[in-house]
């Protein structure tokens, strides 16, 4: 029993590629060039749908692994409270509540409206 612990230690040993994280993801940084509406990004979750959520200083990106759908604070009350995004998290209901420097939004990705809470 010894002897096959150690030899299956050394294999592990040998041939590390085999035993570590394969990189399978993408390997090219997301920028504003691909859609992203800000380099920085200040906050990120990934939905139970696979979606990611980006917030940056301008705006919540929704990126699908194709392109993004950003949302940006307008003159209508129902839109983001604010574009500079601190925090994100993502309740039991699906729904996306956006912290921002002005207050707190909450979206619904089923009807893609927001509710603020300021």
């Amino acid at each position: 029993m010894k002897k096959i612990f150690f030899l299956s230690i050394c294999l592990l040993y040998i041939f590390p590629s085999k035993s570590t994280p394969q990189n399978l993801g993408r390997e090219k940084p997301i920028t504003i060039n691909e859609g992203l509406s800000q380099n920085s990004a200040l906050a990120i979750i990934q939905d139970r749908k696979g979606f990611i959520w980006i917030g940056t200083k301008d705006g919540l990106n929704r990126y699908d692994g194709i392109g993004f759908q950003v949302y940006r604070h307008t003159l209508d009350k129902n839109s983001l409270v604010n574009n500079h995004i601190k925090c994100l998290y993502q309740d039991s209901g699906g729904n996306i509540w956006i912290g921002t420097l002005d207050g707190l939004s909450k979206f619904n990705p089923e009807t893609e409206q927001f509710t603020t809470y300021q």
